[in-house]
């Protein structure tokens, strides 16, 4: 169920962020901060096979890469803002393709969602001392819990008188009321000692090999950075201090596609829909991908019109648009 689904992904967020294993984006929301994480993601680990679906339920179909990242860049913000309260805690309920972003965002596995996956049974894999609970009142395999009148907590067994604490194998007297606690009758065979063993080893071979990935790339992360240098960008240590430039995580479709045109009288109209610009104090600058200006971070490039491509790039022989 979708519901299995979504408390899944809700839980894997909430224990990334108790363990501050997310980006500041996740952890301090807003629309814009969401729509900031969204174009980080893509650039850093954009998978079509296990994203695409995701991407199209939430940003509409695109024909490749580099159109999806058009769409995150040029989508308002308030487009997020259902996410946002929904994080927030200002509504219990969201859409399904908001819950499929989040679990994107967040590296969620597996992903996207499939009806005929049972994610109760990978809650139970997950937490496995959830099904291992003492509680009063829960029923064994073996027997059931219940609460004598007075004094501590027995178990029954059908067809077995009740027992106190102290009569129970394995229980010592010298235990005080205030230190008992329910214990099932022991029930061991070799078959579920083995599976015992299996699952821990299992989970600790997980644990260890996660944190060391984990180690590793944020190590790495810290090593690559990047920062503009005049008309591209180019790869720096994280550590490196600048004057007067400012440093940024490395955006590998940046590095490789964003780029200042110098010469834009070069520019025809085959550029329209391939080229953006920026207009500041009257001066205007073309590059060849859209996102956000690289040392004016807070005005966001728009796409080349004809207008401006007539009016600015001045060596351009003029272009018209045909009427019918």
């Amino acid at each position: 169920m979708f519901a299995d689904y979504q408390k899944q992904v809700l839980l894997t967020y909430h224990e990334k962020k108790t363990a501050n294993r997310l980006s500041p984006n996740l952890v301090h929301t807003t629309p814009g901060r969401l729509r900031e994480e969204c174009m980080a993601v893509f650039t850093a680990r954009y998978d079509h096979h296990h994203d695409e679906k995701i991407l199209r339920q939430f940003f509409g179909h695109r024909e490749d890469a580099a159109a999806y990242l058009r769409a995150i860049t040029n989508l308002k913000a308030e487009k997020f803002k259902p996410l946002d309260n929904f994080l927030k805690g200002g509504t219990s309920v969201t859409q399904e393709k908001n819950i499929e972003l989040l679990a994107w965002l967040i590296d969620f596995s597996p992903r996207p969602y499939a009806w005929d996956r049972s994610y109760a049974e990978l809650e139970r894999a997950h937490h496995p001392e959830a099904g291992q609970m003492n509680l009063p009142g829960r029923i064994l395999e073996e027997g059931k819990w219940e609460k004598a009148k007075e004094g501590p907590a027995v178990m029954t067994t059908p067809g077995v008188p009740a027992q106190t604490k102290n009569q129970l194998p394995g229980h010592h007297a010298a235990e005080t009321h205030d230190q008992a606690v329910l214990r099932p009758f022991p029930i061991k065979t070799a078959r579920n000692s083995r599976l015992r063993n299996t699952a821990v080893l299992m989970l600790l071979l997980c644990a260890s090999g996660g944190g060391i990935f984990w180690a590793w790339n944020a190590k790495k992360s810290k090593e690559q950075c990047m920062c503009w240098a005049g008309d591209h960008y180019r790869s720096i240590s994280c550590r490196e201090k600048l004057s007067g430039s400012d440093i940024f995580g490395m955006d590998s479709l940046q590095m490789a596609h964003f780029k200042k045109i110098t010469r834009p009288d070069t520019l025809s109209q085959r550029a329209l829909g391939h080229v953006w610009y920026s207009k500041i104090d009257g001066a205007v600058e073309f590059y060849t991908a859209g996102g956000f200006h690289p040392v004016h971070r807070e005005r966001k490039l728009k796409p080349l019109t004809i207008y401006i491509l007539n009016k600015y790039a001045s060596h351009a022989v003029p272009v018209t648009v045909a009427k019918n």
